[in-house]
This record gives structure tokens, sequence and C-alpha cells, in this order.
């Protein structure tokens, strides 16, 4: 049987994920003058150089899609953009199979297919644009194969959280949130639990494959924490 632990979970902010703020440390100094914000030079703006106005920079675009999709099964990639400049970002494709959706603004690519798309889909390239420069992920390929069988299951148990990040009491627990899916950091499927006394959960009906974990808390005010360290299971 498969144990998933996390421990120490808060209503604002997952144990293990926290960096604590640090100061510069016991023996550094500080120069006062060195550290004061300086006047801009006459004629000068924050935005232009000697030169004039600063170039332009291109958006960006990451990430690496699921490489198969299964028959009547939900299939997601969320690749990551982003633009230096802040610009407004439009995110196209070239050779969207038919059965997939693609989200314009975040990029995310989503769909189901049937049997009658059980192919192989190449070439697809996903393209991010702020209207004058662009980027694009390489092309990939997605292959549509028959729905798996349901084979195994996964339990996760957990310790409940007692304090805050910063080390205050956690106050009144409403439940926890359990999600899970087959790409790490990519969950699509989420398990409600609302009993706080519960610290232990089997996830049925999982197919064949690789599966990611991670658990939430929720608290008394509906503010939910950030995810757990990932725990995985193969089935």
């Amino acid at each position: 049987m498969f144990y998933a632990r996390l421990y120490h979970i808060s209503a604002l902010a997952a144990a293990g994920l926290l960096l604590a703020a640090c100061g510069d440390g016991p023996n550094s100094t500080r120069d006062a003058a060195s550290t004061a914000i300086k006047p801009l030079p006459s004629g000068s703006s924050p935005n232009t150089s000697d030169n004039g106005p600063a170039a332009n920079q291109s958006p960006l675009i990451s990430g690496t899609a699921p490489v198969q999709a299964s028959v009547e099964q939900l299939w997601v990639f969320q690749p990551t953009v982003s633009d230096p400049d802040g610009d407004t970002l439009t995110v196209t494709a070239n050779n969207l199979p038919g059965w997939m959706t693609l989200d314009g603004m975040t990029g995310r690519m989503s769909g189901t297919p049937s049997n009658a798309d059980m192919q192989n889909w190449a070439d697809i390239v996903l393209t991010v644009s702020d209207g004058t420069a662009s980027a694009s992920l390489p092309a990939f390929a997605v292959a549509v194969v028959p729905a798996n069988v349901a084979t195994g299951s996964a339990t996760l148990s957990w310790l409940p959280p007692t304090h805050t990040p910063e080390g205050g009491p956690i106050g009144q627990l409403a439940g926890y949130r359990l999600l899970f899916g087959q790409n790490s950091g990519n969950y699509t499927q989420t398990i409600v639990v609302d009993n706080p006394g519960i610290s232990t959960y089997v996830i049925e009906g999982l197919t064949s494959g690789e599966w990611y974990f991670v658990i939430q808390t929720v608290d008394g005010n509906g503010l939910v924490s950030e995810p757990s360290a990932e725990a995985r299971k193969t089935i």
C-alpha cells in the first residue's frame, strides 16, 4: 500500500514549501548612502536610455505537453507564458487537433478525444505573441490511445496542521482538498474532504501510469493553503 505523508500543512501555506524571510545576517553592514534612492539626471526617465526608449523584449513560453491522450479521458496542457515588458499576450496554435480547444489568453490546451481520434497528432506548435515579437515551443505530438482500464488505488495519509507558518495557532479547520493527476504539477482532479478529523483517504479507480498527489488545507474562513510537497505513485 502506498503512503504519501504530507506534514504541517497550514491554512496559509503548506509546510516544506516555505522560505523563511532572512535579513542580511548578523555580521553584515549596509551603507545607507549607497542604498538611498538617487534622483534621475535631468531630462531622463525610468524607461529610457541615452539611445532612446528601451527595445521591446520577446515574450516567453515554456512547458512540456503530455505525449498521450486516452479515449474519453480529459487531456490538459498548460504552458507557462510571460512577457518581460508586461505586454498583453496572445497564444495561437498550428496543427491543433480537432478534439482540442485552445485558450488564446493563457495557452491552455484541453480536450477529450473519441475513438475516431485515435492516431498520432504531430507537428503541433504553440506560439505566443505580444503583437511585435513572438516565441514558440518546439513542435510536439500527442498520440490518442485506447482508454486505460482502472487498475489501482493510492492511499494518502497526512498529519493535520497545528500552526501557521508564522507559528501562531491555526484556528478552526474545515477540511482538505486532494489534488492529483498524471503530470507533475498539473493536477486535473480534485477530491474535497469536508471533515477535518480525517487524515487518511484512499483514491481508487486510477489507471496505469504515473500519478502525482498534493494536499491543501481549508480553514473555517474558507482560506486554502498552498499545495503540500508532491507525492508520486506508479500504478
